[in-house]
């Protein structure tokens, strides 16, 4: 036992209370910063957009999974959400996203879970309805 307690008695002399405290705080302060570095990252990943016309999607456009029920909060299945819009043409689309179960309240219509994005061209806008 004296060995390891010289050994712990050594290195409290040569690393100060304060230096550990410094090296830490600057340990910790670099994790945070990869931290909000990475989110920064997924923010940017999340403001990427596919699609054509003026369907903005979170994924490239692919598969369509239309027999999918709508997207509600905390379902234990697949959902998706569906919009539609007129772009700048006067042509009419059905924007879609697939998410997979337990999509987080507040969260149907944004980029979290999202396992699929399509989009289906309706043609021309038709103002009846407006």
């Amino acid at each position: 036992m004296a060995g390891s307690e010289e050994w712990v008695e050594v290195v409290g002399r040569a690393i100060t209370r304060r230096r550990f405290l410094t090296k830490l705080g600057a340990a910790v302060l670099g994790m945070a910063t990869a931290w909000i570095r990475g989110l920064n990252m997924q923010a940017y990943a999340v403001s990427q957009s596919y699609g054509s016309g003026c369907c903005h999607l979170c994924l490239p456009p692919g598969s369509a999974y239309e027999s999918l029920p709508s997207c509600a909060p905390r379902q234990p299945y697949r959902t998706k959400w569906c919009w539609y819009c007129v772009d700048s043409r006067g042509f009419s689309y059905k924007c879609c996203e697939a998410y997979e179960p337990d999509v987080p309240e507040g969260m149907c219509g944004g980029c979290i879970k999202v396992f699929a994005s399509w989009y289906v061209f309706l043609g021309p806008h038709s103002h009846e309805g407006d």
